[in-house]
């Protein structure tokens, strides 16, 4: 029975609204062991108002570094590299480059928020990616920043311009870039610095850039590679033509190592071809925003939170919004994620969404695969990479609510807490949680509202694994340690049982549970007078889910014991199964019976001595037997045979002692005496 919610959150926080029209009940199934691609990250860029930014007054423009880098996880930061480091030819040589005669100083903003992005953003923030407008103007066919496109002859010019932006940054600023886009829409043509490459051009230059750049890595070691996105088109559909070519160029192919496109037009559709032609290449979007002049009200968000769910939906694994902030506070005109001026800023509903959005997709999560009954709702999910949590991001575009949406999710448990953004909440979790009753839960999605639901699958408990062991009989193994767990529940909660194959050397009631919390024991005691083998199964258990392990306690005996047990099922020298015991009657005892190597439960006459006079000699023929066999291993039989004229003083046949038992036939051979001559068979093992 699935727990229904049906108290709206304007009656949770005192707020009053009227009430839209509803719509049918809608069923979302998310299918957490079906695992899309995984998230690399998420970010956006810098490549305008970073001067702005250093220059707005404190405490605001600490206030929004923290908003950028410590407020959102951050994974990626998206920079400008410009064209203006390399004005002239350094020195007319690219294999040598020319430190002295380049000029970086444009590049003293950018390095200054890269600085305060690592400084704020930690570990996390990892990669800073550059994006390359144009080449200079001396290196193009038009001789202009806008437009055109690169001198055949200077492709090679172009890699060492890309190498000495690379190379500075590490070297002089300790910064790693580890992305880089060598093309920034070179399928659109724009008043703006800019380079119009075709796809065939684009492919020899982007050959031409990967084999300089590992050769001149291999050479300074401590600059690092970065990724090569491209090509970085205006839309997915342009992307897509782009990339069919550039794969064609095998040397273009192998120097590409993530597919990037802009997303200004195009459909979703397209996001998941371009996915299929990547192959095994990431697919980044790596820039979009509302460009005719964005508002700050929830459908605004609502659409960013649309292109989000569009490019994790065609398999992308990372979102880079276009930039981080614009220098306005006029909401018809900023379309960055916060819009400042020097002494204030503003954080539209774009913003909360990407948050709420980012944060809820941390990076190593896998999307997995989601299903819905209508196409009312948009539906992405993701399971973190602890292997429990997931998350589960449900847009609502339209203008209606769809009450009592039933979410499956196959394996769940606990509490699902719910985060929302819309017009009156901003990324705000909400105070009342659901309960995953029967792996599923349900609540209303209401009009325009983008909805996050985080919760925890019901994993199985584990345990831990017990090497096989080996007793003497009348022994037990003594407490064997070992430890369960579980995501959900507490260790003390968890239960423990316990079972055998073998109850008749291992009752259940013989093994013994103990400890506590996530330390356990387990003592096993065999049955008395048994031998042989049992395998114990452990099994924890957190009310729902089980796991187990096993492992094999063998019983061990003397030789005697276990030749006793093997032929009366038992160990213990008493009754039948005695050593003086006759059970078969036949005239040999049970110890005898066991040094012999005869069957006790059968009647026979032991060994066959056979013998005759042949000649002036006297023989005897015997079969000297191996000792095998269950209670005879590592043990050796041994024959003597002996001979006495006075039934009183017996001495070994000169010859015919200390002969081992393999199977084989003797005879042995004796001359005739005068006189009376005894013989006899003597038997060991040992």
């Amino acid at each position: 029975m699935c727990h229904a919610l049906h108290l709206a959150i304007a009656a949770v926080l005192g707020l009053a609204f009227a009430a839209p029209p509803a719509l049918a009940a809608e069923t979302l199934t998310v299918n957490l062991n079906s695992p899309r691609q995984t998230i690399y990250g998420f970010g956006a860029g810098m490549k305008r108002q970073t001067s702005e930014l250093q220059d707005m007054v404190e405490p605001q423009r600490t206030e929004v570094l923290k908003l950028m880098f410590a407020d959102v996880d951050t994974r990626i930061l998206r920079t400008y590299l410009r064209h203006n480091h390399e004005p002239t030819n350094d020195n007319a040589n690219s294999a040598l480059l020319n430190p002295a005669a380049l000029n970086f100083a444009a590049y003293a903003d950018d390095v200054w928020l890269l600085q305060q992005a690592a400084a704020i953003g930690g570990a996390q923030l990892d990669t800073f990616y550059a994006s390359c407008n144009t080449a200079p103007v001396w290196m193009k066919d038009n001789a202009n920043i806008i437009g055109g496109t690169l001198l055949s002859s200077n492709h090679t010019e172009f890699a060492e311009f890309i190498w000495a932006y690379l190379r500075w940054m590490k070297l002089t600023n300790g910064i790693d870039i580890s992305a880089l886009s060598i093309f920034n829409e070179p399928d659109y043509i724009t008043t703006h610095d800019s380079m119009n490459p075709t796809a065939t051009q684009a492919a020899n230059i982007m050959a031409v850039v990967g084999t300089y750049l590992t050769n001149a890595i291999a050479a300074e070691p401590l600059v690092t590679r970065p990724l090569l996105v491209a090509p970085d088109c205006f839309n997915p559909s342009g992307t897509i033509n782009y990339l069919n070519t550039m794969l064609n160029n095998p040397a273009c192919a192998a120097a590409l190592d993530v597919v990037g496109g802009h997303y200004y037009g195009g459909t979703a559709a397209n996001w998941t071809t371009l996915n299929n032609l990547s192959e095994t290449r990431m697919m980044w979007m790596t820039e979009y925003a509302v460009l005719s002049g964005a508002s700050d009200d929830i459908a605004d968000g609502i659409e960013l939170a649309t292109k989000m769910h569009d490019v994790m939906a065609g398999g992308g694994e990372a979102y880079v919004a276009f930039q981080w902030i614009d220098e306005t506070t006029d909401p018809t005109r900023g379309n960055g994620l916060i819009r400042i001026q020097s002494n204030s800023y503003v954080v539209p509903k774009r913003y909360h969404v990407f948050k709420q959005f980012v944060n809820s997709t941390p990076r190593g999560s896998r999307r997995v695969a989601t299903t819905s009954t209508t196409s009312g709702l948009l539906v992405t999910a993701y399971l973190w990479p602890d292997g429990n949590t997931y998350s589960i991001q449900v847009i609502n575009p339209n203008g209606t609510t769809f009450n009592d949406v039933t979410v499956n999710c196959g394996t769940l448990s606990g509490t699902v807490t719910r985060q929302r953004t819309s017009s009156t909440l901003n990324a705000a979790k909400l105070p009342v949680s659901l309960t995953a009753t029967s792996n599923s839960f349900t609540d209303d999605i209401f009009p325009n509202t983008f909805n996050t639901f985080i919760g925890t699958k019901n994993v199985p408990p584990t345990i831990s694994s017990i090497g096989n062991r080996t007793v003497n009989e009348g022994t037990s193994t003594g407490a064997i340690a070992f430890t369960v767990g579980d995501f959900e529940t507490s260790a003390a909660s968890l239960t423990v049982s316990r079972m055998s194959s073998n109850t008749t050397l291992v009752p259940n009631a013989n093994i013994i549970l103990g400890g506590t919390g996530a330390n356990r024991t387990v003592t096993v005691t065999p049955a008395a007078n048994k031998l042989g083998s049992a395998t114990i199964t452990l099994i924890v258990n957190d009310g729902t889910l089980t796991a187990s392990k096993t492992f094999v306690l063998t019983v061990t005996g003397s030789a005697v014991a276990t030749w006793r047990f093997a032929n009366f099922g038992t160990t213990a020298n008493t009754g039948s199964a005695a050593d003086t015991a006759n059970p078969d009657l036949d005239a040999w005892t049970n110890a005898q019976e066991y040094v012999f190597g005869t069957d006790p439960s059968s009647p026979d006459i032991g060994p066959i001595l056979l013998h005759a006079a042949v000649g002036g000699n006297f023989t005897l023929t015997f079969s000297a037997n191996q000792a095998s066999g269950s209670g005879y291993s590592g043990l050796t039989r041994f024959y003597d045979v002996e001979t006495t004229t006075n039934l009183q003083s017996w001495t070994g046949v000169s010859g015919y002692t200390n002969i081992v038992g393999a199977n084989q036939s003797v005879t042995v051979i004796q001359p005739l005496t005068g006189g009376p001559q005894f013989y006899r068979l003597k038997v060991r093992v040992q």
